[in-house]
């Protein structure tokens, strides 16, 4: 069972819920709004601002969050905010990770074995999917920077995403990880982290 998550954990749970959800929506609404498949860019140069956007939010809140756990004195990223967000997380380029819902799309429409409804089904599945995923690799990178550089913390826990986790992600969220390890742990993985006080694990 994983261990509960401090008062603080949760605040920044149920926020960046609401956060994930809204970058999801407006990833499907941008979707069903395309006028044309043809052109990748319709959907990826929107939705990557949008996405990092989202992340910056996330990365904010989740120092405040860390900042909370130890008694309010500030905790920083180890560096700027955008190694952390948009293209550092994404190999250099979100606006090509948004183009891969695109490919796929061609790629099923190529095949010739879904309908259109179908096609439009999985187009808004994998849309907010990576909407979900920007999301959770953001917040990897920060709880990486925010932990491997301030003596304070000694790792992170995960947060399994209440009624929503799979039953990976509950079996692993209860013991400490390192700042590199396990976050995401899949594609579209909706958990959220608390940051190890090293205090008390002394």
């Amino acid at each position: 069972m994983p261990r509960a998550a401090s008062p603080a954990a949760q605040l920044y749970q149920a926020r960046t819920t609401r956060l994930r959800d809204q970058l999801s929506t407006a990833a499907v609404r941008t979707f069903d709004r395309l006028p044309t498949w043809r052109d990748p860019d319709a959907l990826a140069v929107p939705m990557a601002k949008l996405s990092t956007q989202a992340q910056t939010v996330q990365a904010r809140m989740l120092t405040s969050m860390a900042s909370t756990l130890v008694g309010g004195d500030p905790v920083t990223l180890d560096g700027e905010l955008d190694s952390v967000v948009g293209d550092a997380v994404r190999d250099g380029d979100i606006e090509e990770a948004w183009r891969v819902p695109m490919y796929a799309l061609w790629q099923s429409l190529g095949s010739g074995e879904l309908s259109q409804d179908q096609l439009i089904a999985q187009g808004r599945d994998d849309v907010s999917t990576q909407a979900v995923t920007d999301l959770a690799w953001s917040q990897r990178a920060a709880v990486a920077s925010i932990t491997g550089h301030d003596g304070r913390f000694s790792g992170y826990w995960r947060v399994p995403s209440p009624g929503s986790s799979c039953e990976f992600c509950n079996e692993i969220a209860d013991q400490l990880y390192s700042s590199a390890d396990l976050m995401p742990a899949h594609p579209g993985c909706a958990c959220s982290v608390e940051p190890a006080v090293a205090a008390d694990f002394a």
